[in-house]
Formats: C-alpha cells, structure tokens, sequence
C-alpha cells in the first residue's frame, strides 16, 4: 500500500530527564502550529513490547528489516525517487510512550488511528542504495 500526501517541513525539539530516565520530544509546523509531542524511556522487559500488531521486539525487527524499499518526491516534475535503506546491527528495545498530542488525531478524526506500541533503535549502520526513478502515474495512490 502506498500513501500520498505532502510532508511538510517541521522543527523538532528533543529534551531529555535524565532523574526519570524520560526523553520528551516536540514537533511543531513552520508556522508555529503543534504538530505531535510524546514523552518515552525504556520499558522494564526491553525486549516484550505492549503491542496488537507485534508479539515482540524481534517480530518487530524481522518486520523492519522486510521494508526495504521506499519512494520519496524527486528533484524531476512528475517523478519519484526509489531508495533502499539497509540497516545493519540494529539493536532495538522496547519503550513505554505516551503521546501528549498528535495533529493527526485531531484532523484525521473520521479513522480509526490508533497509537501501539514504541520502539527505540541504537548502534545501527545504514547504507542507502538509490535504485532510479519511476513516473508518478506509474504507482496507484491511495
């Protein structure tokens, strides 16, 4: 399934409680207008996650790992970029999260979005592969 829809671009903000072992993060538009803010640390059991899509941390990771492939605007009208983004030596650990507020939520209010599970990512290598470009009326978007 592909989605389609502009990414704007956001500032971002991290801060970190070291006291909670907390890390709190902001987004907000260009203009001002508050995009998504969460508050996460890592969970008691790092590798069991509070999910209804995943049983735990490596059923998430096989997922990731799967995902290889990914289209993002080109520099050429009426194009797309195809990228591969391996990751090597991920580790990946639970986290217990709580999100303060989401854009999505409150404009996208007619789905059935829901938040489920958090996880963070350490100690990885990435390689991007670029594979070329695909016409954008080549895809269906959804």
């Amino acid at each position: 399934m592909i989605f389609r829809d502009k990414v704007p671009r956001i500032h971002a903000a991290v801060g970190h409680d070291k006291v909670r072992g907390a890390i709190h993060t902001q987004f907000s538009f260009m203009d001002g207008q508050h995009y998504f803010s969460a508050e996460a640390k890592l969970a008691q059991d790092k590798f069991t996650l509070n999910s209804e899509v995943f049983d735990n941390v490596d059923e998430f990771a096989a997922f990731i790992k799967a995902g290889v492939s990914s289209y993002t605007p080109s520099s050429k009208k009426d194009f797309l970029a195809s990228v591969d983004l391996v990751k090597e030596d991920v580790t990946y650990e639970a986290l217990d999260a709580r999100i303060e507020f989401s854009w999505l939520q409150e404009n996208w209010r007619d789905t059935d979005m829901i938040y489920d599970s958090a996880v963070k990512a350490t100690g990885s290598m990435y390689k991007w592969t670029y594979r070329g470009l695909l016409e954008k009326n080549w895809l269906k978007m959804v």
